[in-house]
């Protein structure tokens, strides 16, 4: 029995053996974990500061640096601020400007447009007075071709058409006239 105690406790330390070296390798293999994300982050960082030092290097392409004491750069910077102001001030001036020229536009757009409608109403007016004053000479050829009147083909102005009409009394008083005998010569028979 001796004997079985004795491979029972060699057993045992060998158990506790295997059990310091599970707990071993298992603290070593988180150890080797930590390592491995260091490593990772340690990676990443380093890609971090290439990418911040690519972006300040093409920032610094486009900046402008200034040798000028901080007193000269808040003078400038106010001096900034008043030709911003001023800037601000002629571009509110040059908006009313615009949009007072563009009401004055509108205005002229509308008179034109007036203008152009009644341009056409008194282009419509000289056409019927035309055709009135081509019916009138028709008129006036053909009674003058009826009444036996010449001189009368052409009329040129109201002077003609006072002279037609003059005619034209004229042959109605001397018809009317010859018409009254011719009835009273009848009332006599």
């Amino acid at each position: 029995m001796e004997e079985i105690q004795k491979k029972q406790d060699r057993i045992d330390l060998l158990q506790a053996k295997i059990n310091e070296n599970q707990a071993e390798t298992q603290r070593l293999f988180s150890t080797a974990q930590g390592f491995q994300q260091t490593v990772a982050e340690l990676k990443l960082l380093k890609e971090k500061v290439a990418h911040t030092r690519e972006s300040m290097a093409a920032l610094a392409d486009d900046m402008q640096e200034y040798t000028e004491s901080d007193e000269e750069l808040v003078a400038m910077r106010d001096s900034f601020g008043r030709r911003n102001a001023d800037a601000q001030d002629i571009l509110r001036e040059k908006i009313a400007k615009r949009k007072q020229f563009v009401e004055e536009l509108q205005k002229v757009r509308e008179d034109l447009g007036k203008r152009t409608a009644d341009m056409g109403g008194m282009e419509e007016a000289k056409r019927a007075n035309e055709r009135n004053i081509a019916k009138r000479e028709e008129v006036v050829k053909e009674v003058a071709r009826r009444h036996g009147y010449r001189g009368m083909d052409v009329i040129m102005d109201n002077r003609q058409i006072d002279e037609i009409k003059s005619l034209l009394f004229q042959s109605l008083k001397e018809e009317k006239g010859q018409l009254d005998k011719v009835k009273v010569n009848s009332h006599m028979k």
